[in-house]
């Protein structure tokens, strides 16, 4: 009998700790996916990261010497990659969009997406770098924290600029996916 328990607590264990263990591995190897795709997009465009930050969904690169910021995103549906010229921009800031909903007893402001904005406040243009949108992940898991570091960070980067008047152009490539599995 005491042998039989065994056996039936080991099963329980396993199917207890089995979807952690699974979910675990998935986001290890999404991060993998994200650090690889923005290697290949700093490769692209011969920049050498000078801080870096990959998340859940996104990853973030500045190469300090071209000014340039470097975004590489991969959700459910699609990817999506960023190279902005941090010359063309005066300002940064974290933008959030909130819903409020109201309940019966309470107001509760649930946040839908945060955004680092970049803004030229001469040509009244902007360029946004989603961190966060909900229907990309489920809960919040550091993001606004990571939106202020970055917005610290870029300021000083972005305020020692006299900004142009002319229109920034962002360019927007599609990676080579064969090139992330090669590596």
């Amino acid at each position: 009998m005491e042998t039989g328990m065994i056996v039936v607590y080991a099963i329980l264990i396993i199917i207890v700790a089995a979807p952690f263990l699974i979910m675990a591995g998935s986001e290890g190897k999404h991060k993998s996916f994200l650090s690889k795709g923005l290697k290949i997009l700093l490769n692209i465009n011969n920049a050498t990261a000078s801080k870096t930050s990959v998340h859940t969904n996104f990853a973030l690169a500045v190469d300090n010497q071209q000014q340039k910021l470097y975004y590489f995103e991969q959700s459910k549906t699609e990817h999506e990659e960023q190279v902005i010229d941090l010359k063309l921009y005066d300002t940064v800031r974290v933008d959030q969009e909130v819903k409020h909903l109201k309940n019966k007893e309470k107001h509760i402001d649930n946040i839908e997406a945060i955004y680092l904005v970049l803004s030229n406040s001469k040509t009244k243009t902007s360029q946004r770098v989603k961190l966060y949108h909900e229907d990309d992940s489920l809960q919040l898991s550091g993001e606004i924290a990571i939106a202020q570091e970055w917005k610290d960070y870029l300021q000083p980067i972005v305020a020692q600029h006299m900004v142009p008047i002319i229109e920034p152009v962002t360019s927007r490539k599609s990676l080579d996916f064969s090139r992330i599995a090669a590596l």
